[in-house]
């Protein structure tokens, strides 16, 4: 059976976001949804019967079927959709947390870099190119999983950080409160939690070794008609062992 076409978020009130007419930023907001549902399927975030198969923007994804995890992934990608309207918003990470000894570290993070695209406008070429380009984003999502190690950890939890070019208190208050409560968590897996708008603080400074440094694997980038980049960068050797 053939997986369906998913279609973009439905005209509504309240958390879901409003329907994408076809701009750059209303398509990079639809390309960020799919790809955040396809990682959690894919690295094993969540079990995959939580998750659908399905196409976007000519490629295969996964999709959550599970209401609780659309709606908070809506309001992520609402979030960062608003920012890049607002012409401020540059980097979306979305990080996969493990614990060892104790303590929570970063497994692996997903950067999407984004360019200047508030008042980007696209031609039908230019729409084309970029359907072409984001399916391409989505494919070498999925490719890239088949050739690494899955993970076999069983207390994995994702969190957020997005970077704008300025402060606004209005959407800080609006991002931080973004997310589900723990409760509506329980009906998936009462060890699974979100971690959302979490900051670090400044860790003492110190000499570090070559191999303390995160690995980073380029998945795929595009230059025209704007800028976007989605880099992974895995644990090091001293974390992932």
């Amino acid at each position: 059976r053939k997986p369906k076409e998913v279609e973009g978020p439905k005209p509504a009130t309240g958390s879901q976001m409003s329907v994408f007419p076809t701009d750059a930023v209303d398509l990079v907001g639809e390309f960020l949804e799919a790809a955040v549902h396809t990682i959690l399927c894919i690295r094993s975030v969540y079990p995959r019967v939580v998750f659908r198969s399905a196409r976007k923007f000519n490629a295969p994804v996964r999709m959550s079927i599970h209401k609780d995890l659309n709606a908070y992934i809506a309001e992520i990608v609402e979030s960062a959709y608003k920012s890049m309207k607002m012409g401020i918003m540059h980097k979306l990470e979305l990080a996969i947390r493990g614990t060892r000894k104790g303590s929570i570290y970063t497994v692996e993070k997903y950067v999407f870099e984004v360019g200047a695209i508030a008042k980007c406008n696209l031609s039908r070429g230019d729409r084309e190119k970029v359907h072409e380009e984001l399916g391409n984003f989505l494919i070498r999502l999925m490719s890239v999983d088949l050739v690494r190690e899955k993970n076999k950890r069983e207390d994995l939890t994702f969190a957020f950080q997005m970077y704008t070019s300025c402060h606004d208190k209005a959407l800080e208050e609006q991002w931080l409160a973004v997310g589900p409560s723990e409760e509506n968590w329980k009906s998936i897996d009462e060890k699974k939690k979100m971690n959302f708008g979490a900051r670090s603080s400044k860790a003492e400074v110190r000499p570090r070794l070559a191999n303390d440094f995160p690995r980073l694997t380029p998945l795929h980038s595009m230059t025209n008609p704007f800028t976007l980049t989605l880099n992974l960068l895995t644990a090091p050797p001293s974390l992932s062992s």
